[in-house]
């Protein structure tokens, strides 16, 4: 009925009841225009890039009428051309409004990938530009043609592979011009690979194991699983390098298992030289589990947590997965299968507060984790000397460095107040920023943090802010949350130059992230992905 509501994500705890009221707001209607250079465009696809609006097509005079538009600032898509203004369009509840979309067209690569000289049918081939703002993905036909469309301009890097030949290229460089047709042929390496099998101390065959291979030189990574045998073969190896050899308990662990006696050296492979069925690794298979209960500030039970854990050195991996377990309604947990070692452990409720402990040994059985979700709500009832304290405060903090010249505010829900971020970084060490965030409405879900570090290379910093402590969907209006955090730019000490600091928030995973939409920004802080650029730093070598 030309209605609809802000998407609310609910909260349902074990046995519980909950009322919800969904507040219905009138769509607005967009009549407009699409226009390159002055001339009407025919067959461009419109439609609102967030929110759930209908799908309008331009006609040979390039007009067109777009219904159940949301309401607010709106940004359009007009596929396949880029939409060059306006960057927004206000849409009124209940109103139709008028638009001239002027638009340029998106590149195009197509070619034909092969391996030995062959057509690769149904091979895989991606691209993606180095900011990651703009990506795609197709597999080539049955004569290994292949076409990515859609393409904004700006320099990519191509990937293609075969996992049936166990071939691939790794990362082809090329640039593309706003509306370019590009033709670039890809012809498949390697294909090498290496074989063998995985015992314990005792020769028994070790199944299920994750072997690993990787050659630091260029990033080559080949993963496989072991049989019941212990058996393994692991392809798609660029080949032409030494290749360092880690076995894991699982598919799903970071924790490499010890290897019996001395580690194995390096596995040089040439190409076209495939090391079939003579490596041996002998590990101690032993795995160990962790025990424990999760509990409230009272010491009642926790139930319905999350639980995982990952190497204690390691940051998370969101696109891979983590040994889990669930808490019961008694509280307790119990994550099995892990190689000795160390691991950070991370509790998430199922009202959003999350908690993570570190340097938790493999076959602890008697731990306790205290969760405390009053604290997301009033952080002076935290413990002294508690981070949550100085994260969650309602005074505006006096060391705010760098300020926008007016609001930048997502959605209406959340101002960015300003950030502290230095103008000059060594590669390799340790880079602390600081961002600072007022919330003015209640956040619908757990929105994470994209921050990019773009220039002499591209560094991703996304993260959960104030480490994840209390999701953003516990946030409440009036809090300013400080958000300091500590990454690391150019650990290989390769990339200096000057970078762009651009942040944004987001959800989901890849490869369907939704963006908060801006709803304010000074213009010359706009970035592409409803992004604000909020500095730029120079990064020096050691």
């Amino acid at each position: 009925a030309g209605l609809t509501a802000t998407p609310v994500v609910v909260t349902v705890a074990a046995g519980a009841t909950r009322e919800v009221a969904l507040a219905m707001l009138a769509t607005g209607t967009l009549r407009g225009r699409v226009v390159r250079a002055g001339h009407p465009v025919a067959g461009a696809r419109i439609r609102a890039r967030a929110g759930d609006s209908d799908e309008a097509v331009s006609q040979a005079d390039g007009t067109f009428v777009l219904d159940r538009v949301p309401a607010g600032h709106v940004q359009l898509t007009a596929s396949p051309y880029r939409v060059r203004s306006p960057d927004d369009v206000l849409v009124a509840s209940g109103a139709r409004g008028d638009v001239v979309l002027e638009v340029e067209p998106l590149a195009v690569v197509r070619g034909v990938v092969r391996y030995q000289g062959a057509p690769a049918a149904r091979a895989r081939v991606c691209a993606e530009r180095s900011d990651a703002a703009s990506s795609a993905c197709r597999n080539a036909d049955a004569a290994g043609r292949f076409e990515l469309a859609e393409l904004a301009a700006g320099d990519y890097g191509l990937f293609a592979d075969d996992p049936q030949r166990g071939a691939a290229v790794h990362e082809v460089r090329f640039a593309l011009a706003d509306g370019e047709q590009k033709t670039l042929d890809v012809e498949l390496t390697g294909g090498e690979r290496i074989s063998g099998t995985v015992v314990n101390a005792a020769g028994a065959p070790v199944g299920g194991a994750r072997v690993r291979f990787t050659c630091a030189a260029f990033g080559d990574d080949s993963q496989c699983i072991t049989s019941a045998a212990g058996a393994f073969t692991c392809g798609a190896m660029a080949g032409a390098c030494a290749y360092a050899t880690e076995v894991f308990a699982g598919p799903d662990t970071s924790v490499a298992l010890r290897f019996v006696g001395a580690s194995p050296s390096p596995v040089t492979l040439g190409r076209g030289q495939p090391r079939l069925a003579e490596l041996r690794l002998v590990v101690d298979a032993e795995r160990r589990a962790i025990r424990g209960i999760v509990v409230d500030a009272s010491g009642a039970p926790v139930g319905d947590a999350r639980v995982r854990v990952w190497g204690d050195r390691l940051d998370p991996d969101w696109l891979s997965p983590s040994p889990s377990a669930e808490t019961g309604l008694d509280g307790l947990f119990r994550i099995a299968d892990l190689a000795p070692g160390r691991y950070s452990l991370e509790v998430v409720t199922s009202d959003g507060v999350r908690r993570v402990q570190r340097g938790i040994a493999a076959g602890s059985d008697d731990l306790t984790v205290i969760i405390d979700a009053a604290l997301c709500g009033n952080s002076q009832l935290a413990a002294a000397g508690d981070p949550i304290r100085a994260a969650i405060v309602h005074d505006e903090p006096a060391d705010i460095a760098s300020r926008p010249s007016s609001p930048v505010v997502w959605d209406g829900r959340l101002q960015l107040l300003g950030w502290n971020v230095p103008r000059t970084v060594v590669l390799g060490q340790p880079l602390e920023l600081t961002l600072y965030y007022k919330v003015l409405q209640p956040l619908d879900r757990d929105w994470k943090v994209y921050l990019h570090f773009s220039g002499a290379s591209w560094h991703n910093a996304d993260h959960e802010p104030i480490d994840g402590r209390c999701a953003m969907s516990t946030w409440h209006p009036g809090d300013i949350i400080v958000d300091r955090f500590t990454t690391t730019l150019g650990a290989d000490n390769r990339s200096p130059g000057s970078y762009d600091v651009t942040i944004g928030l987001f959800t989901g995973w890849a490869p369907s992230w939704h963006n908060m939409p801006i709803s304010a920004a000074p213009a010359e802080l706009r970035a592409k992905s409803d992004g604000v650029k909020i500095a730029t730093l120079s990064a020096t070598r050691p």
